[in-house]
């Protein structure tokens, strides 16, 4: 833990730069493949990922316009295309990531119906205000975000009345959990935050490989209060709710088989007021 630098943002898009061609590496030439199908979908693929997908399809992708802030590769935001969404728009502080989307994009023949957009998630570009019938986040997003307040400003401008905005993250419980100096991982960080959270090299979720990575990386707890508050504040009200005993970030070792298993993985439902 340690203060948080000015320059946070750039220091983490170019600690996720350095890991973007490591997470193709192990993930692009089959997801190359497979969107290589027609009507490819990952929803429903992963078992450790299934009460996303359940609840993204409660709210359904048919005839809609759909974003994901922080789309990564593309695949989940490519797969709502292929689930019947009509347009959509994927969002990224990454360029490789886009470029990685761009291109299973091309594969999948749905280059004509997704924009690619590079931009901060707490300052989201007011272009696409009032457009989107459905905004969806997958885990490994809001943590990233200093200032949750202006990721939700943002959210209420993009959702139009009666859309949702669909989260999976892991779950801010689970965030206690560290290694501790004797081995394992223990409750040792406080709950309420207070803290930055630093990291280097250690953006392999896939495979945990030393990659060499160089830049340091900074991200930030947040209470399950703060979450849901900051979205009614905005107009937005919880319809779901789902807390995972599973390990869904691949993050906490040991701790999903834990006699006291905390639970690791949060999926909530928000619908806008109309």
């Amino acid at each position: 833990m340690t203060d948080t630098p000015d320059d946070y943002l750039d220091r983490n898009k170019a600690a996720w730069s350095e890991v973007a061609d490591v997470h193709a590496a192990h993930r692009m030439r089959t997801l190359t493949q497979a969107f290589s199908k027609p009507g490819y979908t990952i929803f429903g693929t992963d078992p450790e990922h299934e009460v996303i997908s359940r609840r993204l399809r409660q709210v359904g992708f048919a005839g809609k316009r759909v974003a994901q802030i922080g789309c990564n590769n593309g695949r989940e935001i490519l797969s709502a295309l292929n689930e019947g969404a009509q347009s959509a728009v994927g969002f990224d502080l990454t360029p490789k990531f886009l470029d990685q989307g761009r291109g299973l994009a091309e594969v999948a023949g749905l280059a004509d119906r997704i924009d690619w957009i590079e931009a901060n998630a707490m300052a989201l570009p007011a272009d696409y205000d009032g457009q989107f019938d459905m905004i969806f986040t997958t885990i490994g997003v809001l943590g990233w975000l200093k200032d949750l307040d202006k990721f939700f400003d943002g959210l209420a401008r993009y959702v139009k009345p009666g859309g949702h905005y669909v989260m999976e993250e892991i779950h801010p419980v689970a965030l206690m959990w560290d290694e501790a100096p004797e081995g394992g991982m223990k409750p040792m960080l406080s709950y309420f935050g207070g803290y930055t959270y630093v990291g280097t090299g250690d953006l392999d979720y896939y495979e945990g490989t030393d990659y060499g990575g160089q830049n340091s990386n900074y991200s930030f707890p947040h209470t399950t209060a703060e979450i849901i508050n900051l979205a009614a504040e905005r107009g937005f009200f919880v319809t779901g709710m789902d807390e995972l005993a599973n390990d869904i970030g691949n993050s906490f070792p040991g701790v999903e088989e834990h006699k006291a298993n905390p639970p690791l993985g949060l999926v909530l439902v928000f619908e806008k007021r109309a």
